[in-house]
C-alpha cells in the first residue's frame, strides 16, 4: 500500500532513521521501520491485520483509525485512505495515512 503522512513532523520521523532513533531510541526505531515495510508490502487491511505487530482497528473516540504496536505502550496510528476515508481509486491502489506515534493508553 502507498503510505502518506498527516504532517511533515511524522513524515520526518518515519522516513529518517536518525530522527526516529533520536526521538524513540534504537529498538523502537527498528520496529517502526519494520512496521512501515509491512504496511507498504500489504495489499489491503485484511492482509495487514494478520501480520505480526497487532495491526487492529481502534474503537470509541478513535473509531476509523488503526494502530500497531511499536514498543511498550507506543503505537503507530494510521487511517485508511488519503484523508481517513477510502475512495474508489484506492480500492485498486490502497493508501494509508500515518497520523501519529503515541501512547494512547495513558
Amino acid at each position: 500500500m502507498q503510505l502518506l503522512f498527516a504532517n511533515s513532523q511524522i513524515e520526518k520521523i518515519c522516513t529518517s532513521p536518525e530522527r526516529a532513533v533520536k526521538k524513540y531510541g534504537a529498538r523502537c526505531a527498528d520496529i517502526l521501520a519494520i512496521r512501515l515495510m509491512q504496511m507498504e508490502k500489504a495489499k489491503d487491511l485484511e492482509e495487514l491485520s494478520k501480520q505480526a505487530g497487532h495491526f487492529h482497528p481502534l474503537t470509541a473516540g478513535r473509531k476509523g483509525q488503526w494502530a500497531c504496536r511499536l514498543q511498550g505502550g507506543l503505537r503507530l496510528v494510521f487511517v485508511p485512505g488519503a484523508s481517513g476515508e477510502m475512495v474508489l481509486k484506492e480500492i485498486i491502489a490502497p493508501t494509508l495515512t500515518i497520523t501519529e506515534i503515541v501512547d494512547y493508553h495513558k
